[in-house]
């Protein structure tokens, strides 16, 4: 089973653009999917829409 994952920036549902992280089951270690870590930019944009709101 795979799932993709998305960031939440100013309403608008966009990849990461950093590094990708796996993310495992623990009770059989197999990866359920991966994650793309948000860059600097984009924790800085949505800080930035956080606080506009």
């Amino acid at each position: 089973m795979a799932f993709t994952t998305k960031l939440l920036i100013n309403g608008e549902s966009v990849d990461g653009a950093g590094e990708s992280l796996a993310v495992q089951n623990p009770s059989t270690g197999s990866t359920i999917c991966e994650v793309a870590e948000a860059t600097a930019e984009q924790v800085e944009a949505a800080v930035r829409a956080a606080r506009e709101a």
